[in-house]
């Protein structure tokens, strides 16, 4: 009751196909995990894939890990660290902070709620965050619209694609469409 993805489906892998794949990473450290996952993203379909989930993580090891498992990918983590996404940047791989805005939680939910949501079958952990993500209550027991903040690592980092690559662009030319209707 309450969850906000009520309908994920377990894969093997993802399709070797799928040419449009990015790196989510969101950071953790004390009790919550540095979660990195792939996302590859075709037509109605978010294919996601485990790739770290692990407390503790030092920058090192961070890297260790990016590189061993995708050096070459676009990564695109949270911005609350400039200086760790900075240490990543200059070990040579491709990152990108996340680029947020009022509201860009629900939109990012929202918009992932939009796909059908293929974990693949080893992704344990993401398999766990997505069937414990629900909604917050009120005093009452009442749900209400915001998630709690828990469960929610992977859904993070698969967000924070979602935000840049999806709704990116969308928003960009949703605004050169608002400034060419206002000029004609």
């Amino acid at each position: 009751e309450g969850l906000i993805f009520e309908k994920i489906e377990l894969v093997d892998e993802i399709p070797r196909k799928i040419k449009h794949h990015y790196i989510g990473m969101d950071f953790g450290y004390e009790h919550d995990p540095t979660a990195i996952v792939r996302v590859g993203i075709q037509d109605d379909c978010l294919y996601v894939e485990e790739l770290c989930y692990k407390t503790q993580m030092l920058t090192g090891e961070i890297i260790k890990e990016l590189k061993a498992k995708c050096p070459d990918e676009k990564i695109i983590s949270e911005s609350a660290d400039p200086r760790l996404v900075q240490e990543i940047y200059r070990a040579g791989l491709n990152i990108h902070p996340v680029q947020k805005y009022g509201g860009s939680v629900d939109a990012g939910l929202q918009k992932m709620k939009e796909f059908r949501i293929c974990i693949t079958k080893g992704s344990l952990n993401v398999i766990k965050e997505f069937k414990n993500y629900v909604y917050d209550k009120d005093k009452e027991g009442n749900f209400l619209n915001t998630p709690i903040d828990a469960f929610n690592h992977a859904i993070d980092a698969i967000r924070y694609v979602i935000l840049m690559q999806v709704l990116g662009a969308n928003r960009r030319k949703i605004s050169l469409d608002r400034i060419r209707d206002a000029v004609y």
